[in-house]
């Protein structure tokens, strides 16, 4: 588990979202089952958001584990 990355999913400060998923990014190679999904999903809420960045994170997040 990934307690104090999802909180600050949940809750994130201003810009904090990016930073966010660069900690899912660093973490996902190690994951599997419920946890590993999990991330794929935040990824794919994030397609939407209204900063480049952040949608570009989510995007490298979702190509490294081969999510659509």
């Amino acid at each position: 588990m990934f307690p104090i990355l999802l909180e600050a999913y949940d809750n994130p400060l201003p810009n904090e979202m990016d930073w966010v998923l660069e900690g899912f990014l660093k973490i996902v190679d190690n994951l599997t089952g419920k946890d590993y999904t999990m991330i794929g999903e935040c990824a794919r809420e994030q397609l939407q958001a209204s900063k480049t960045s952040t949608i570009k994170r989510a995007e490298k997040i979702l190509k490294k584990m081969d999510f659509e």
